[in-house]
């Protein structure tokens, strides 16, 4: 398949499939996810670090999962420190880090590895 070249002369990525769930969640407008699993309430993401902070991707897919506008989710902060989260997952490190935390009634697991996972509560 042949990529079009953008203005900083990078290839773009193309999808041959548009990342919709089982349930008909559609991810196509969400473009730093590269990757989704879903089954009976359990999600599993892969997301691009260099389009998105990791905070950004939590609330993204939290939102995504629960049908709640994000802005009307509870603060992240009220879970996790959101600097902290992402200054640990975007660090270069020679093992994968995670950090397991409830968020909006979800449970969350996040690494440097790009990979969320999502329990819904």
């Amino acid at each position: 398949m042949e990529h079009a070249p953008t203005d900083d002369d990078e290839p773009q990525t193309e999808r041959t499939e548009p990342l919709e769930t089982a349930s008909g969640w559609d991810l196509t407008d969400t473009p730093f996810i590269d990757e989704l699993e879903e089954q009976e309430g359990f999600y599993r993401v892969k997301y691009d670090s260099g389009q998105a902070t990791p905070s950004f991707v939590i609330i993204t897919i939290v939102s995504k999962v629960t049908g709640i506008d994000p802005l009307d989710l509870d603060q992240l902060y009220d879970s996790i420190d959101g600097d902290a989260l992402d200054a640990l997952c975007t660090a270069d490190c020679y093992s994968v880090t995670q950090v397991t935390f409830q968020y909006n009634e979800c449970e969350i697991t996040i690494g440097t590895d790009g990979i969320v996972e999502v329990v819904a509560g």
